[in-house]
């Protein structure tokens, strides 16, 4: 009879045992998604000032871009370069709403970048552009670019008013 509530007592700790270690474990893994949260933001930050640093030094060629104004080779290029920064912030933005890393709906970005593409034909040359190279080359589409486009396509129909657009900074 001791033996056996000597084993019961065992089994006791034991399980008690576990259910600490899971709740430490638990614990851990909140904590590292509170770091990698943190260490995400801290990098789209740093991205956000070097993309506003990309368009003060080329403000001039920025403005005639999103105009869609005629640019020389070289401009052009600092263009497309700075449209592929923007079209990359947006795209990431959307990623870490699906996987869920960042609040707010990720069809809200999808939204924000029709309407910025739609406001300014030159961004929405170069972007489209590049994804129609990007579609031919890997024959497919991806679910951004879908999203962005059939949105496009309902403000070019009138279906959807366009937002009012401020200056263009990002």
């Amino acid at each position: 009879m001791k033996m056996e509530r000597f084993q019961d007592w065992l089994q006791i700790i034991g399980l008690v045992g576990v259910i600490i270690s899971l709740i430490f474990v638990g614990r851990q893994l909140e904590l590292d998604r509170r770091i990698a949260i943190g260490e995400a933001w801290m990098q789209y930050t740093d991205t956000q000032v070097s993309l506003a640093g990309l368009i003060g030094e080329n403000a001039d060629v920025w403005l005639a871009g999103l105009a869609g104004e005629e640019l020389s080779e070289a401009d052009s290029l600092r263009f497309r370069q700075i449209a592929y920064a923007i079209e990359q912030k947006y795209a990431g933005r959307y990623n870490r709403s699906v996987l869920g890393v960042r609040t707010g709906p990720a069809e809200g970005i999808v939204v924000e970048f029709a309407h910025d593409l739609y406001a300014h034909p030159g961004l929405r040359r170069a972007v489209l552009s590049r994804w129609e190279r990007l579609d031919s080359m890997y024959g497919r589409e991806r679910d951004f670019f879908s999203k962005v486009r059939s949105y496009l396509a309902r403000l070019d129909s009138g279906e959807v008013q366009p937002a009012p657009q401020g200056n263009f900074v990002h």
